[in-house]
């Protein structure tokens, strides 16, 4: 199965004696995919990670830092009389002969752009905002408060009694929070302000390229299985 549905171009890279290798992940296992066919594999909802380029069988570049908002599912093979349902063009059909493609528009994978309004400042929102970053931050800085405190009354105090254990842990506990709640508020403010304020002026600009080509009827995996065909 051939990697690159475009045939001119898939003949351009075995006349020039190049591989091109593509790794995906699914979060749990990655999957590699070849335009010579060496190794194939299938893969159901993964992103791109990263790109080989071979020749003569040498590497010569290694590309990474794809978007992670596009992902990736390739076709198994099926068998004659089931149902066919392309995920790239959605024709629905029943095969009258074992296929590794659509029939109707020859993909052998379906590329899909998971669109978000904030681009690429989504992810870093999700972690932030996310509910185990705000705890896990909160136990740091309470254990962090009330270690602090501990050690300040086991040095300085004439005793360390229950009274004292007690007391070591309301101020720490109260310390905590306010560190929490003061250094959260100015991460906000004087981290994510900024790269909000970047992403909106880049999003601004996305924006304009994609009405301008939903103006010329290009969509997003329209787009992007070009993209990826390198036409």
């Amino acid at each position: 199965m051939s990697l690159i549905s475009e045939k001119n171009h898939e003949k351009k890279l075995n006349d020039n004696n190049i591989r091109i290798k593509t790794i995906y992940s699914d979060g749990d296992h990655l999957y590699e995919k070849n335009t010579d066919n060496s190794k194939n594999d299938n893969l159901d909802h993964g992103i791109r990670v990263e790109k080989d380029y071979y020749v003569n069988t040498k590497l010569v570049k290694k590309i990474y830092g794809f978007d992670p908002r596009i992902e990736y599912a390739f076709i198994n093979s099926h068998k004659i009389g089931t149902d066919f349902d392309c995920p790239n063009c959605r024709m629905i059909t029943t095969v009258s002969e074992e296929i590794e493609y659509c029939p109707y528009c020859g993909s052998y994978f379906n590329l899909d752009y998971r669109h978000k309004n904030r681009g690429s400042k989504g992810a870093y929102d999700l972690a932030i905002h996310n509910n185990k970053y705000v705890v896990m931050s909160l136990i740091i800085s309470l254990l962090a408060s009330i270690g602090v405190s501990t050690w300040y009354f086991m040095t300085h105090g004439r005793t360390f009694n229950i009274y004292d254990i007690f007391k070591a842990g309301g101020i720490g506990l109260g310390v905590g929070l306010a560190l929490f709640l003061i250094f959260y508020m100015l991460d906000n403010l004087f981290v994510l302000l900024p790269i909000k304020l970047k992403k909106n002026k880049i999003n601004k600009s996305d924006s304009d390229v994609w009405t301008n080509l939903d103006s010329r009827n290009i969509n997003y995996n329209t787009f992007y299985n070009n993209l990826y065909y390198e036409l």
